[in-house]
Formats: C-alpha cells, structure tokens, sequence
C-alpha cells in the first residue's frame, strides 16, 4: 500500500509539472534532491591492529528527493522521500539474483510538514525539521510537532511544541517539548536565544529520555545494562551568536541544561547543573576568495567520574547526565564520525582550509586535535590527533565525485585504556591504541 502510495504521489508530481491544466488545480511543484553512491574503505576501525579483521570494505547509496507543492500564494506543502540502500559488503555478487539473505528497502517518507502564511505570521505542523545556530543541538528535527514564527521588525519569535517520543498509545510514555525561541537579525549581527521545557514519562523499564540512560560499558563486575530513569523534567537554555564583519564571520552556540530526573528503581532525583552540563562551539571564518579558513572549538561535557575511589566509568548519582551533541553535526572523518558517532564527553580544536580552484574543482583540508572531557583515573585526556581531506570535483552540470581522506593518529588516552586492568571499550567497538585511516569515494547527481 506504501509503494502504490509512494507512486500515486509521484505521478501526480510529475503531470503537475509537466501538464499546464494539472498545473493549475495542483498548484506549482517543484523537486530536490540527489542519488548519492558512496565507496568505502576503512582500515583499523578498532584501532586495533592485532584483530581480524583489521579493515573493512563497503558500498552504501541513497536517493533523496524533496517535493514542494505551492498550492497557492499561502499554502505549500513539503515533503522529504528517501530511500537508504544500506551497505552492501559481499559476498553475494548480485543481489537481484535472490542469492542470499536481502532485506527489500523501501522509499520512506520521513517528513512531511505544511506551511501556512497567515497575517500575524507563518504556522507550520508536522514532522518538520528544526533548525538553530551551528546545529550542534537536537531541537526535534524527526519529530511531530507545530511552530509559529511571527516577525517584529528584526525580531523573531518562535514558539513551538514537539511530541518527541511515542512508544505506545496505551501506556504513559510520552516526552513533551514546549519552547519558544527569539532571534534578532540585522545584516551584520545574529543573535538569538532558544528555551525549551521537556516533560517525559515511562511505564516501562526500558524507555529513556533525551539520552538520559547511563551508557554503563560493559566489564568485569559491571551491570548487563544501566539505570533507567523513570521521568525526567529539563529546562534547556541555547544562546546564538554570529558577527559578520566584512570578510571575517564569528559565531557561537551553546546549550545550558537545568532540571531533575528521578531514577529507577530507588527514586533518587538527579540534578542537571547547567554549566556541569553543557555543550557549545566556537567558530572563526576568514573569507578571501577564493579561499576559506576556518577555525573552531567544540566542546560537549560527559558523565562524571568517580575519582576518589579511582575506579573508571562510575557516575556521581549527584550531578547530571552527558550533553551530546547532534549526531549530524560533522566535525571530522573518523574519530568523532565513525567511531564515536557524535561528538560527546570531549571537546577538539581544528583548522580548515578550503581552496576554490576552479567552478568545478573544490579541495579542502583539516587538522583536528581532540581531548576527552571525563576520563577514568591515570588515563590521559589526549585521545588524537587527526588529517583529513577532501577534493570535490563536477565533471558535468548536476553531477560530481568527492573523493574523502583521513588519518586518525591515535593518542595516550586509548594507549592507557589497553593497558588498563579494567578495560571498557568506548564506542565504536574500540579495543585498541593502534592509528585508523579512511579512504571514500562519492559519486552524486543532484536536482
């Protein structure tokens, strides 16, 4: 029923684009997106030269494609359809022979939002996404949800609500998000402040919050799982500013938590303090065509450590929980992307040059040094140092191929984990202290 919906949609799109008398009683639309197939090989992602294998290999693709419908001067209604063609890493040598275990992936729609102008401002309901500052927060970008933005001269103001979580109908599970946003905009300064209260609910052990469960490794002596909290109730503060002055731009974000949480089984409330409890960026721009020089500092605090016993990864049930950073907010190739997955219980620093060679030849390069924030007693905060590289190239008009380099030189935070008497694996399956290096190759038509 999905596919023939999926279908339907896209007949209907292509005739009101294609047929002036549809065009009229559908309104006018217009698509977006790319089809992206992406190469991979990555060596000593454990960073651990020993086990086997040492190295992978993998093929990934999407098609993404974005539809909006102007239904009339103050309707229209957007859409974002994708489809992920997950990692084929052998050995069938042609999945459409039916050789093999293949799952059938589908095009999902994974947005849908309408967006409506009214006198007093522009209202917008559905799933939708939700952009702030330098993106390095999660404000509900997969979620259900309205907003209001309504204009006062150079004032913005934008309450919003967001049902964030749903597991079940028939049981309390629910995480709320209410919040409004103002931001101030003139042709030299941004500056704005993001405030949001969240509300969550459990009725079943195994429901968690806005990352709130204790990710306990997994060691000698250690739980099978860690706690889970059983509601939890958060004021976040997000202040935003960015300074434009001729060539050089300079911006800022952060996200303050405040709240508690009561914790399952004995009930204890857990307090989120703000500046034990943050993230942020700072980030300096120089542009001199037809180069571009970046500076930027990220920082995301983690969970606290037990330091007068000295045992590694035990939480002080007195202060808050990590404060991650958006998944999608990529900094790097490897550390913080691939084997970390987000940049979280640590901070970098790094520079980034990019050099405009040509209309079609973009090459960029970066040397990001990276830190852990909590660390287990006698292990150095130094997790590495990192060399990353990209060349983007268009052969043609809507057509190009990304070529992606990094190298991760390993620091003594993980060479003092391997040789720790406990030892946890942080993420990323890492039980090694040995450098990883990545290769990609990316091939990508857009519309």
């Amino acid at each position: 029923m999905k596919r023939l919906l999926i279908l339907a949609c896209a007949v209907v799109v292509v005739l009101a684009m294609t047929a002036p008398a549809l065009a009229l009683d559908f309104g006018a639309a217009t698509l977006k997106g790319y089809f992206r197939t992406r190469a991979w090989w990555w060596a000593e992602r454990d960073l651990n030269d020993d086990a086997d294998p040492n190295n992978t290999t993998h093929i990934d693709g999407r098609l993404r494609i974005e539809p909006t419908w102007k239904i009339n001067d103050n309707v229209t209604l957007k859409q974002r359809w994708e489809l992920d063609l997950g990692n084929f890493e052998g050995p069938i040598v042609d999945r459409g022979t039916g050789s093999g275990d293949f799952d059938r992936q589908e095009l999902d729609i994974n947005r849908a939002w309408a967006e409506i102008k009214l006198p007093f401002g522009k209202f917008s309901f559905g799933r939708m996404p939700f952009s702030w500052g330098e993106k390095i927060i999660d404000n509900g970008s997969e979620n259900d949800g309205f907003r209001l933005d309504m204009k006062f001269g150079p004032l913005t103001v934008f309450p919003f609500y967001f049902k964030a979580l749903e597991d079940s109908r028939d049981i309390l599970d629910d995480m709320d998000e209410f919040g409004v946003g103002l931001l101030y905009k003139m042709e030299w300064l941004q500056a704005g402040i993001l405030t949001k209260y969240i509300q969550g609910y459990t009725s079943t052990a195994p429901a968690y919050f806005h990352g709130s469960r204790d990710r306990r490794p997994q060691g000698p002596g250690w739980p099978a799982s860690g706690i889970q909290r059983s509601s939890a109730q958060e004021f976040n503060v997000g202040p935003y500013v960015k300074l434009a002055f001729g060539p050089f731009i300079a911006s800022t974000e952060w996200m303050f938590r405040f709240g508690t949480s009561s914790e399952n089984p004995n009930g204890e409330d857990r307090d989120n303090e703000a500046f034990s409890n943050a993230a942020g960026i700072l980030k300096l721009q120089y542009n001199a065509k037809p180069f571009i020089i970046i500076a930027e500092g990220g920082w995301s605090k983690g969970e606290r450590i037990d330091m007068d016993t000295g045992e590694p990864f035990i939480l002080d049930p007195d202060e808050a929980y990590r404060n991650d950073w958006h998944s999608d907010r990529d900094v790097d190739v490897i550390l913080w992307e691939k084997i970390e997955g987000q940049v979280n219980n640590g901070g970098f620093v790094r520079v980034e040059g990019t050099w405009q060679a040509t209309k079609k030849l973009k090459l960029v390069a970066q040397g990001i040094y990276s830190f852990r924030d909590q660390a287990p007693r006698d292990v150095d905060h130094a997790m590495g140092f990192e060399i990353d590289g990209w060349v983007s190239y268009s052969l043609v008009d809507n057509f190009q191929i990304n070529l992606t380099g990094g190298y991760f030189f390993s620091g003594d935070y993980f060479d003092d984990l391997a040789e720790s008497a406990v030892f946890s694996a942080p993420r990323g399956g890492v039980t090694g202290d040995d450098d990883s290096y990545l290769l990609k190759a990316e091939f990508r038509v857009f519309f």
